[in-house]
């Protein structure tokens, strides 16, 4: 259950490897479905902060902001979650389940979504150490 109270602050509780770990426990399947281009599974079963927000109680104590999603201390779900909308367009975007996501992608700043990316990347390089 993700109903316990987790403290996820560095070195204070798991990493937002194990997290996410965690988090998708019972969900692996549908994790693995996306990556078959909609085969087995509709949509691929992505979220950021907010959603985990709302589904647990992670975010409560979590050292990163869960509203950022670039900068010091933003969440590494929010720019990582636009990261593979944005890295797995050319499977995804014909999909009516999520084209949704990719119109808010297409209408974002090209400096927000750039800034996004730019984080995303970086939270990849140093996965270890979140």
């Amino acid at each position: 259950s993700m109903t316990g109270s987790v403290p996820t602050s560095p070195g204070n509780g798991p990493s937002i490897p194990e997290m996410s770990t965690q988090f998708s426990k019972g969900t692996t399947s549908q994790w693995s479905n996306a990556t078959d281009g909609g085969i087995i599974a509709t949509k691929p079963y992505v979220s950021s902060a907010n959603y985990i927000d709302k589904m647990s109680n992670y975010c409560q104590s979590c050292y990163y902001n869960k509203k950022k999603r670039h900068g010091e201390k933003a969440c590494p779900f929010n720019s990582l979650y636009w990261h593979f909308y944005d890295r797995n367009r050319e499977k995804l975007q014909k999909n009516p389940r999520i084209g949704m996501m990719y119109r808010i992608l297409d209408k974002m700043k090209e400096e927000e979504k750039e800034k996004l990316l730019v984080q995303a990347k970086d939270y990849l390089n140093s996965l270890e150490t979140l």
